[in-house]
């Protein structure tokens, strides 16, 4: 069990070693797409509000498409993620069904195909936030192209993109997982962002 643990402990050291190689030399302002495999993703999630939060400092906003905002907030809990001034965007758990407890940071839509509403609460969320410097997570790319039409995902990130950029200071990250069904897509979307970072 202690060599598991050593084990995780330096695959964390080397993913986190390399999130910071990528993104050390980017500008203020970005927008990033971050492909990274399936298995990664989870720890992935938490070394990037890790580096953005704890080490940088800067409020955000984290949208997920993923999972629940509850489960998604007891995971990061688990690994002592400090969730100030994190305001999170659930696209999921009205989706499932589940009834939406009203949350001090945490906005709810309808489901990951609702773009429209989607937009409108970033914005709302975005413009919340105090201070020059901030970041965006969008987790993930890959739920809005199972959602979506590839062209529908395609304008919302181009739309996206050039909010991010109109706000200088901002950094945006778009995770994905990439697919055989969707490496077509996720190579169209990559000309809307500054730089494409692959952990795979």
């Amino acid at each position: 069990m202690g060599d598991e643990k050593g084990m995780r402990g330096g695959m964390s050291k080397r993913l986190k070693a390399l999130i910071r190689k990528e993104f050390t030399n980017l500008k203020d302002d970005f927008v990033a797409l971050l492909i990274v495999d399936a298995e990664k993703f989870a720890e992935t999630n938490i070394e990037l509000v890790r580096i953005l939060k704890h080490e940088n400092k800067l409020p955000g906003v984290y949208i997920t498409g993923n999972v629940p905002y509850k489960n998604l907030k007891d995971h990061f809990d688990s690994h002592k993620v400090d969730l100030k001034d994190l305001t999170f965007i659930d696209m999921v758990t009205q989706m499932s069904g589940e009834e939406a407890q009203k949350e001090e940071n945490c906005v709810f839509v309808d489901s990951p195909d609702s773009l429209t509403e989607l937009s409108v609460t970033l914005d709302r969320a975005m413009d919340k936030i105090k201070g020059r410097e901030k970041f965006l997570i969008l987790d993930s790319v890959s739920t809005l192209l199972i959602y979506n039409k590839d062209r529908a995902v395609e304008k919302f990130t181009h739309f996206l993109a050039n909010n991010l950029r109109e706000t200088p200071g901002t950094k945006g990250i778009l995770l994905a997982v990439q697919t055989n069904e969707n490496k077509n897509a996720l190579e169209m979307l990559a000309q809307f962002c500054d730089k494409v970072v692959k952990l795979v």
